[in-house]
C-alpha cells in the first residue's frame, strides 16, 4: 500500500478527490493537503498513469506539516 498526498492548491485536487471517491480509498482531509492510501495492483497502476504530481508520503515526514523531520 502506498501513501500519497495532494496539496489543496494543486490544480488536480478535484480530479484526485473524484479518484479517491470512485475507488473508495482511505483518506484524510487536512487544511493544507489530503492524504490517501492506494493498494498495490490495478488501482495503483491507474493512479500512476493518470497523475504525476502527487507526492509519496515517507516515514520520515512530519504528517502535520508535510516536511521532512530532522533525525
Amino acid at each position: 500500500m502506498k501513501h500519497f498526498s495532494v496539496f489543496t492548491s494543486d490544480p488536480n485536487l478535484e480530479l484526485a478527490l473524484r479518484f479517491i471517491e470512485q475507488h473508495n480509498l482511505a483518506h484524510e482531509v487536512h487544511l493544507n493537503r489530503t492524504r490517501f492510501w492506494i493498494p498495490d495492483g490495478a488501482i495503483l497502476t491507474e493512479f500512476y498513469l493518470r497523475f504525476e504530481t502527487f507526492q509519496v508520503v515517507t516515514d520520515s515526514e512530519d504528517l502535520v506539516t508535510g516536511r521532512e523531520q530532522d533525525h
